[in-house]
């Protein structure tokens, strides 16, 4: 990977204490049971010449196929890294003993240096990470779909409106608009305005931000802490000087959109939401809840819904582009169910092809490759290989998604394959059990984001017909982070005909009058 260039990576290679060895060698020597199976590496360091900078999901892979095992190990620098190739060993792991597979690894950069720590997906696994996953399913749980269902329709629908005669290269914004405006809007109550909306710029910016924070200092500085007092003039700690630009955002980005919330609640626009229902049963409640696990999972909720949905329309959108055959199917489809009306959430249990275009695009283009890191919290026995406490397990979720044994011609785009006489085919693995993490720390907000992504690919079928600009070849790239997104593309979205245009103008007529009150 050409690591010994990097200075940070040199000095840590001259710096290395020996001692790391010895500690890793009598760990090895209690279990007295081999580790599984490792690629070659060096003395003392380990693998460290081997992690790969970029599409790091695909090395995993292919370590895997070369040591013919769908578990790998990798020694950096006497710290272990459990790679889970398959969708059975994470299960056995990650969900069948979550009991010491919940924790999370030590993130120096995101947590400590740039301020991070306090997101639900990054608590280490204990009371604090417990309390704020209570108060997420307790107000925004499947059951409280009078929560979040009305916010998804409403932000879904006034966006077909923008949609209109918009230019080929601002799709992909308003649909960021679209799904970061949910997920404001669940979180915190709060309206978004049309477009460039003050808070989903901030938002993005952030999020940009924080996608950039990646590559190989990640993670010297989990195993090497001290790098971090590294000067940011000190010749390769780039990601120093990173840290200093993103860390105040950390605080603001918690701070801000609640305190708006909580200023909204006091005018006629109030809406539910989950900082008004919490807030609420903190004030009646005779338990304590602590006010920061409010602003806390609000902030995670808001993170994630926004990214996680922006991520998976965009590829929608460009498989439609690009498979203009299934889009007609669902167009059939939806014009079969619907008899020329908007899409209802009560409609989308009839639209199976439509959910397994949402599927695929899921499985093809997978959002987070690596999935994120667990950390087993115990020494563990799996398959007569030892995994010692502390190791960072990473679910390698494109291995998964592009399993041969559970997606023949795993890399060509095929919704049907998820159908079985007109319904959801049961027996095929639904990308969204891998997709969306695993065990204890699952996303919690899993079905905002099924529902959302859904209604709005329900909704756009329902009024456009999606194509490529005449002449143009479409953008198949995607931005590398930890959250990855398609590279900007551009298309068109056309009105499909007389029906569909009479029903975007009553959304048309519906927007003004709420906008006159």
């Amino acid at each position: 990977m050409g690591a010994a260039a990097d200075p940070v990576i040199t000095l840590l290679l001259l710096v290395l204490p020996v001692v790391s060895l010895a500690y890793w060698g009598s760990k090895r020597r209690r279990a007295n049971l081999p580790l599984p199976p490792q690629p070659p590496g060096w003395p003392i360091i380990g693998n460290l010449l081997s992690l790969p900078r970029t599409r790091a999901w695909e090395r995993f892979t292919k370590w895997g196929q070369e040591l013919n095992s769908d578990i790998v190990y990798l020694n950096f620098c006497g710290a272990g890294i459990v790679i889970l190739n398959t969708f059975e060993v994470a299960m056995d792991l990650l969900d069948k003993r979550s009991g010491i597979y919940s924790d999370r690894p030590r993130a120096v950069l995101i947590d400590e240096m740039v301020g991070f720590g306090y997101m639900l997906s990054r608590l280490k696994y204990g009371d604090r990470w417990r309390e704020r996953r209570r108060l997420f399913h307790e107000h925004l749980r499947p059951s409280k779909s009078s929560v979040y269902e009305p916010k998804i329709l409403d932000q879904v629908r006034r966006t077909m409106v923008q949609l209109a005669n918009r230019p080929p290269d601002k799709i992909q914004s308003i649909f960021r608009h679209m799904s970061g405006g949910i997920a404001l809007s669940v979180s915190y109550g709060l309206s978004i305005g049309d477009k460039d909306d003050l808070h989903i710029a901030f938002a993005e910016e952030v999020l940009g931000k924080l996608n950039s924070l990646a590559g190989p200092a990640v993670f010297v500085l989990n195993r090497f802490p001290i790098f971090r007092h590294i000067p940011s003039w000190f010749p390769g700690a780039r990601f120093k000087r990173q840290a200093l630009q993103v860390r105040p955002y950390a605080d603001r980005f918690r701070e801000l959109p609640f305190a708006a919330g909580v200023a909204n609640l006091e005018t006629p626009d109030a809406t539910d939401s989950f900082i008004s229902r919490a807030l609420e049963r903190m004030r009646e409640s005779s338990e304590k809840v602590c006010l920061d696990a409010i602003k806390d999972t609000a902030a995670v909720a808001y993170v994630a819904g926004s990214e996680t949905t922006y991520a998976g329309m965009s590829y929608w959108i460009r498989d439609m582009i690009v498979h203009p055959d299934v889009q007609s199917q669902l167009q059939n489809e939806i014009d079969s169910v619907l008899c020329g009306r908007l899409p209802e959430f009560t409609d989308l249990a009839k639209l199976p092809l439509l959910e397994a275009s949402i599927l695929e695009s899921l499985r093809l283009y997978t959002i987070v490759p690596t999935g994120v890191p667990h950390a087993s919290s115990e020494d563990d026995v799996y398959r007569g290989y030892f995994i010692p406490k502390g190791s960072t397990v990473i679910p390698n979720s494109w291995a998964m998604l592009h399993n041969e044994k559970d997606y023949p011609d795993a890399m060509v785009y095929n919704p049907s394959r998820f159908l079985r006489n007109g319904i959801i085919d049961p027996d095929v693995l639904d990308p969204r059990r891998i997709a969306f993490g695993f065990g204890r720390r699952i996303c919690a907000g899993l079905h905002i984001a099924n529902a959302t992504l859904l209604m709005a690919a329900a909704t756009v079928v329902a009024l456009f017909e999606v194509r490529k600009v005449d002449g143009e070849e479409v953008e198949m790239g995607m931005k590398n982070g930890f959250v990855h997104h398609p590279n900007p593309y551009r298309c068109i979205f056309e009105v499909r005909n007389d029906v569909s245009g009479a029903l975007l103008g009553q959304l048309e007529e519906e927007g003004a009058v709420i906008a006159g009150k």
